[in-house]
This record gives C-alpha cells, sequence and structure tokens, in this order.
C-alpha cells in the first residue's frame, strides 16, 4: 500500500470537479470490488488535491473486499484497515502475505472484529504457518466462546467426530468456525517443528499458548496423502529436550510475564510427562534447579514434578 498523501495538497491542482462528482467517481471504483489495482490508483488520486483526499477518504468505506499484495507488513494492513473501515468490508485477502508474523494476524483478526463487523472471509492461503495457526486459534477461541485455556480444550473437543475423541480434524474445526470463514491451502498441515516453534513463540507471548494447544488437540489430513499428522506435547526436539524442558529453560523476565507459566499448565493439560529425561538425563525440574529459577521450580512442583532428597541440585536449589 502507498504512503498517506502528502500535505499542503494545492486545491487548484488537477482538473476540476464537483464534490459530488468525485465522489460518484470514487465511489463507484471501490464498489468493484477493491482490487489491489484500484485501491493503488485511489490513493494515487487523493495526492491531486484537497477535494480529491476527502473525495477518496469518503469512498474507502464502501469497498467489499480488499487484497493486499505479498509484500505487504502487518502495520501496512492495519494503516488500510482503518481507511475501509465499516459495515461493507466483506472480504479480506492476505494471500501469499508471508511477512505477516503470528502477532500481526491477532492484531488483523482484533481490528476486524472492532471495525469491520461484516466480514465473512479472511484469505490466509500461502501465509506462514505461524500466522496460520495464530488466526485458528483467535477465531476458534470466538467461535466456542472459550474463556479459559481448560475451557478452550473441552470445547474443542467436543467439536470432534467421535464422541471421546481426543482430537479434532483440522477440517471439522473449519466447518465449525463462524464470521469469519478462514480460507486456507487445502493441503495445509504445519511442518514436524511447529510444536517447538510454537512454544519457544509462547515462552516470549503469553497469547500464543493458545496455538500450543491448538497444534495439541488438531489432526491434519494434508490433501493427497494417507498421512496423518499430529502433535504431542512429549514429543523430543534437539537434545532429546522436551516442550516442558524449554519452558524450564525460560528466563525470569519470561517467568515474570506469565508464558512459562500457562504453557506448564498447557502441556500437563495435555498429559505431558512431567519427569521426563532428556539427552543428559535431566528432567524439567533439574533444568529450572540448574538455572536457579524459584518461579519455575515451584510451578513445576506444582504439576507433581517429582523432588529427590538425595538430589544435590535439587538440595541446594529448592526450598519446600
Amino acid at each position: 500500500m502507498e504512503a498517506a498523501a502528502p500535505q499542503n495538497l494545492d486545491d487548484a491542482a488537477g482538473p476540476v470537479f464537483s464534490e459530488e462528482a468525485l465522489y460518484i467517481c470514487f465511489a463507484n471504483l471501490c464498489l468493484r470490488g477493491g482490487r489491489e489495482g484500484d485501491i493503488r490508483l485511489l490513493l494515487r488520486a487523493a495526492r491531486v488535491s484537497r477535494a480529491w483526499l476527502k473525495a477518496v477518504h469518503a469512498s474507502l468505506p464502501l469497498v467489499p473486499g480488499i487484497a493486499f499484495p505479498a509484500h505487504v507488513t502487518g502495520a501496512d494492513v492495519l494503516a488500510m484497515l482503518m481507511r475501509v473501515a465499516g459495515a461493507n468490508l466483506k472480504t479480506v485477502c492476505l494471500e501469499g502475505c508471508r511477512q505477516l508474523s503470528a502477532v500481526d494476524i491477532g492484531r488483523i483478526l482484533a481490528d476486524l472484529a472492532a471495525r469491520c463487523p461484516a466480514v465473512i472471509e479472511v484469505n490466509l492461503t500461502d501465509c506462514e504457518e505461524e500466522a496460520i495457526l495464530r488466526a485458528l486459534a483467535v477465531c476458534a477461541q470466538t467461535t466456542l466462546g472459550a474463556v479459559s485455556l481448560a475451557d478452550f480444550r473441552a470445547l474443542l473437543l467436543a467439536q470432534a467426530e467421535e464422541e471421546g475423541a481426543s482430537r479434532c480434524p483440522l477440517a471439522r474445526l473449519l466447518e465449525r468456525l463462524c464470521l469469519p470463514r478462514l480460507l486456507l491451502d487445502a493441503d495445509f498441515a504445519p511442518g514436524r517443528d511447529a510444536l517447538r516453534k510454537a512454544v519457544e513463540c509462547a515462552i516470549k507471548d503469553a497469547a500464543a499458548v493458545y496455538d500450543v494447544l491448538l497444534l495439541l488437540l488438531l489432526t491434519f489430513h494434508p490433501a493427497g496423502q494417507d498421512e496423518t499428522i499430529t502433535f504431542d506435547s512429549n514429543q523430543q526436539f534437539g537434545g532429546r529436550k522436551r516442550a516442558l524442558h524449554l519452558v524450564a529453560e525460560a528466563g525470569a523476565e519470561e517467568w515474570k510475564d506469565g508464558g512459562p507459566a500457562l504453557l506448564a499448565s498447557v502441556l500437563t493439560l495435555a498429559g505431558t510427562d512431567v519427569n521426563a529425561t532428556d539427552g543428559n538425563q535431566q528432567t524439567p525440574l533439574h533444568v529450572s534447579a540448574a538455572k536457579g529459577s524459584e518461579a519455575a521450580c515451584r510451578v513445576l512442583i506444582e504439576h507433581r514434578a517429582n523432588v529427590s532428597a538425595q538430589d544435590e541440585v535439587m538440595r541446594g536449589r529448592i526450598f519446600i
């Protein structure tokens, strides 16, 4: 998207049209659908004069749909959504916008909910998987009316195909999502490293804890493949570390912000073995004790981490 119109516009510059004529012209252009080229043309027209700028700004909320170029940033999208905000916007196309992060998508969806209540579809085809997961988590929370992590888990599992199922197929969730509908690649499935990335993100950003829980509760069925992809809270990463080891390694600032504590709750809720060891035969409690993280140690103990009186590391670091 192009920058806003420059200051000091000269009303005498360019062709002279009545204000009504300008509005009709630009309104018709907006009603054509908000294609990227049309929006670009409108933003250029806004530079002609103050009268043109006023007519463009009055017309933009009539756009029924808007598409963004692949190089767009989160700030660009939010700035443009402020201009087209209103009850007429129905579709937002972010296809191929791979610079948008999970945080960007969270902010965009929140902005759409606040400013553009009539949006029925957001196209996230070929976006980054972290951004897609955040969109799924945000829309699932809204649709299900989840008010807590435990609530989110129970309500999401209630959408599963079979009674008592431990996971919900992605296709089933997409069918259940209310507005806005999310348009994804037919074969969308996160990479094998998705859980580690989501856990590392959630350590620094508590909002991503829902992304982690979503990965642990969904099944993914890539188009044309027989394989079903799932994620397990006990799976091992590099050095045979597990998700809870990464949580135990978090620094004091992250623990202060609350992300690791929420993650510990999510992981144990999902059946994590709190006493599982890594490649160095260290449990998450060993790791947090060695770092001298009292907050981490207390949370892990609350989740029934085993404290051995014979363990020198524990004896020196943990006070019960």
